[in-house]
């Protein structure tokens, strides 16, 4: 596990200063790569056994919202997915009018121990391992055939509360935010447990536009991982500012899961996996740096041929479970996948190679070694993939591979950045946070260096509590981009 440094965050949650936003750059490159493609697991990867909770027989959710309050655009799925689903590619838009999309596809993936059966839900680009909706008393869904009826994603921004509160009209999700199914609710009418718009209550946002949605790993069969279900329901709070510092260009996302098996569910990891294509996704390198926990992805050459400028691109975990001993962890491996790597470091499907992977070593259990690709090496044994600083050149990273100086060819990378171990007995509920951040400067290594800082501020509007109102002028009444409004950190 990594320690972060909170003093630069501290100080950086007073950097309001307004930058220009980005320009238009170049138009989108087609290229010919199948994300699509099948790989088989290896035979030495086990396949994971028994039955768990009984899955439904659930049709994957259709339903999906842009979070787009910034200069961020975000399609958001309710399958355990993020900008890609639903037939729609690449929909993380970044600076949103250029069009230019910084991630292709990304996603969660939770796994860990029921006894001695393994269990895992997640997913890349198809065979999607969540449904909409909750679990009821028995962990399953409550309509196990049927979870449309919760096909749905609730959009609501603090202007869509001011048009509300100045007309008495309200936007259909605002009317009909679903505090019934955990959606976090301001109580203005005295009485609680309940939502009643007019009598004052008004939904507990936080940021400027907010995305929330319930989701659960029981509505059908496992055909991923190809593990039981595991019996997770996640609700998810997404959510945005619209500011003109590096925070107009970050998108932040709340996930409560609540574990409704039988028995404890140990040693679990929650996992952010990505396919990170920068623009042109032909010249991608990534790495990590443990003292911000951000693990990023940047240009291998100074100029992107989509983006121009070389930009640069981040995960960071900023509030990770609690383990066993009491402490927050935060991100306690990152492991990088090569897209034609050599044979071992594939891209994991079955349940094995999965939780492997989320564990810090390659997907047949290999570990991860501090030199080359890190994949059966004489470097010494790790959990971070490429910690070291490409802007230097010091340490192992993707542009100094071997301590010699020796770059790595560039191309088409994954990330996965995990957090764990921890553990779930029944009823118990895990909260984790993480931002996603980007920044473009000159050239691909400036950009780097302006990242770290967008992560910090991110950093340090998440140890404020996201109370980081900033004293612009209010906008008019019917403009979605409000911020003036007073943020209030919810419960869900």
């Amino acid at each position: 596990m990594i320690m972060k440094q909170p003093t630069r965050y501290l100080a950086l949650i007073l950097a309001v200063c307004l930058v220009p936003a980005s320009s238009a750059f170049a138009d989108r490159d087609k290229d010919d790569k199948d994300k699509k493609e099948r790989h088989s697991e290896p035979s030495a990867v086990l396949r994971a056994s028994g039955s768990g909770p009984d899955p439904g027989q659930c049709a994957l959710g259709l339903a999906q919202k842009d979070l787009d309050i910034n200069n961020v655009r975000a399609r958001l799925f309710n399958i355990g997915s993020i900008g890609y689903g639903n037939g729609w590619e690449a929909e993380y838009i970044v600076p949103k009018a250029s069009g230019h999309s910084s991630i292709y596809a990304m996603g969660i993936w939770i796994g860990g121990m029921v006894g001695s059966e393994l269990r895992t839900a997640g997913a890349t680009f198809y065979n999607f391992e969540f449904w909409p909706g909750p679990l009821g008393p028995d962990g399953r869904p409550v309509n196990p055939n049927d979870c449309s009826a919760y096909d749905r994603l609730y959009k609501v921004s603090r202007s869509d509360v001011q048009n509300y509160e100045a007309t008495g009209q309200a936007a259909a999700d605002l009317a009909e935010w679903p505090y019934d199914l955990g959606a976090p609710v301001i109580d203005g009418d005295g009485t609680e447990e309940n939502y009643n718009l007019a009598g004052g209550d008004r939904p507990d946002l936080i940021g400027d536009q907010a995305v929330w949605w319930i989701m659960n790993d029981v509505g059908n069969a496992h055909r991923n991982t190809q593990a039981p279900p595991i019996g997770v329901e996640v609700r998810v709070h997404a959510f945005a500012f619209h500011r003109a510092n590096a925070l107009g260009e970050t998108t932040f996302y709340k996930y409560n899961v609540t574990y409704k098996g039988d028995e404890p569910f140990t040693d679990a990891y929650f996992t952010i996996w990505s396919d990170p294509d920068l623009g042109n996704a032909a010249d991608d390198f990534v790495g990590v740096d443990t003292t911000l926990g951000l693990g990023y992805v940047y240009n291998d050459n100074p100029v992107d041929n989509v983006y121009g400028p070389a930009p640069a691109a981040g995960f960071d975990f900023l509030q990770g479970p609690i383990s066993e001993d009491g402490d927050t962890l935060a991100v306690t491996s990152v492991v990088p996948i090569t897209k034609s790597g050599p044979a071992g470091t594939e891209e994991p499907r079955l349940a094995q190679g999965v939780y492997n992977v989320q564990r810090g070593f390659w997907r047949g259990g290999q570990p991860l070694r501090a030199k080359g690709l890190g994949f059966q090496t004489d470097g010494e044994i790790t959990k971070f993939a490429y910690p070291g600083d490409p802007v230097t050149g010091a340490f192992w990273s993707e542009v100094n591979s071997d301590g010699d100086g020796t770059r790595h060819f560039s191309g088409d990378r994954r990330l996965q950045m995990s957090t764990g171990p921890f553990t779930m007995r029944p009823g118990d509920s895990q909260d984790i946070v993480f931002g996603i951040v980007f920044a473009q400067s000159t050239d691909n290594l400036s950009s780097i260096t302006a990242l770290r800082d967008a992560d910090a501020l991110a950093q340090a509007a998440y140890d404020a509590g996201f109370d980081i109102t900033l004293s612009l002028p209010p906008p008019p009444l019917c403009n979605p981009n409000s911020s003036d409004a007073e943020l209030h950190p919810g419960s869900g």
